[in-house]
């Protein structure tokens, strides 16, 4: 209050619409009986009555106090201001993600998550959904361009369906070389895995590391030899260290090295 007045121009006149004010400023919709809006009797200490309506401010309050629900408290002290409110009215979207993240599964042959009821089981357990990562094999089986690709890379030139799996994009850059091929800036995020899971762990390190996959015992190849392990073809290709690496030091520097008087 200011000399007996109230500094935020309480109560407010009454208006049918939302209109410009005078000094530029909106006038905001306080709507009189007249025009639909409410009133309410307030009693005070039991005794004195006071006629509130839309010209006086809001105020949000209860009697018990939310002391452990965090989201009504935040609720009921949440101010929107007249920028959002109009987002809002008007179906804007209210927050986007630039890039797009896609998720790429990671899982061993056979050891894709799979959703069934009684009705179902039979055609699941024949016939399972394709994967983001069977799907690439199969992908990699038949285009060339993908046989380029690392798994994390295809989701920046194909997109995911599915029911149809990885389809061609059809807007966003051209790819020099590839006619037909486009590339957007979809980042491609394959699940973390536990070391704990051995296999697939390992079978996730590869995948990062070979391209041009089409199964997963193409995984295992290398120099026409299949091993019998991811964890194998690991070390094989020089993607994990072990104590050979130092015998051999060690051995080596037997012949060149004079040992200390």
């Amino acid at each position: 209050m200011n000399n007996g007045k109230c500094s935020k121009k309480y109560p407010h006149k009454s208006v049918k619409d939302t209109q410009t004010g005078d000094d530029g400023y909106p006038t905001y919709r306080r709507r009189s009986p007249d025009d639909g809006g409410y009133t309410a009797i307030l009693k005070v200490r039991g005794q004195t009555e006071i006629v509130d309506d839309n010209r006086s401010d809001r105020a949000t309050f209860s009697s018990v106090y939310h002391e452990n629900d965090e989201i009504t408290n935040y609720l009921n002290g949440r101010y929107i201001c007249t920028t959002e409110a109009f987002w809002r009215i008007f179906n804007f979207e209210i927050h986007d993600r630039n890039p797009t993240v896609q998720h790429l599964a990671v899982h061993l042959e056979n050891g894709q998550r799979v959703f069934f009821n009684a009705n179902n089981l039979h055609q699941v357990i024949e016939n399972p959904r394709k994967t983001t990562l069977t799907a690439f094999f199969e992908l990699c089986s038949h285009d060339d361009f993908a046989k380029t690709l690392f798994y994390h890379e295809v989701s920046s030139y194909y997109t995911w369906d599915d029911s149809r799996g990885w389809l061609k994009r059809r807007r966003e850059k051209d790819v020099p070389g590839w006619p037909g091929i486009k590339m957007d800036t979809t980042i491609g995020r394959i699940y973390t895995i536990h070391p704990n899971q051995s296999e697939c762990f390992h079978l996730r390190l590869l995948l990062n590391y070979v391209q041009g996959l089409t199964s997963f015992e193409s995984l295992k190849s290398f120099d026409g030899v299949i091993h019998a392990t991811f964890k194998a073809i690991c070390f094989t290709l020089g993607l994990l260290e072990n104590d050979e690496q130092r015998k051999n030091a060690l051995a080596k520097a037997t012949l060149s090295e004079s040992p200390s008087n």
